[in-house]
């Protein structure tokens, strides 16, 4: 999803990944990766929304992508491995 977000003071339009995950799992890592050629892939931006409830065992995340959307491609993925 494209979301307008201010940092560091601008409003820009950036890539946000959202996903849920299962709060205390430890048996598995979650990380957000973002890339411009789908060949090399970094750590994304950080959280831009958490959400979470006691009563609910699944928190859920916001990811931004660490530049604003620009001319040249972006995407961004989960990248999953068991610990």
């Amino acid at each position: 999803v494209v979301a307008s977000l201010e940092v560091d003071g601008r409003t820009d339009d950036y890539l946000v990944l959202q996903f849920s995950r299962l709060k205390g799992a430890d048996d598995v890592r979650v990380n957000a990766q973002f890339s411009t050629d789908l060949i090399t892939w970094n750590e994304a931006g950080p959280v831009v929304d958490y959400q979470f409830s006691s009563s609910n065992p699944v928190e859920v995340l916001k990811v931004r992508a660490p530049i604003p959307i620009g001319s040249d491609p972006q995407f961004l993925r989960l990248h999953v491995e068991s610990r």
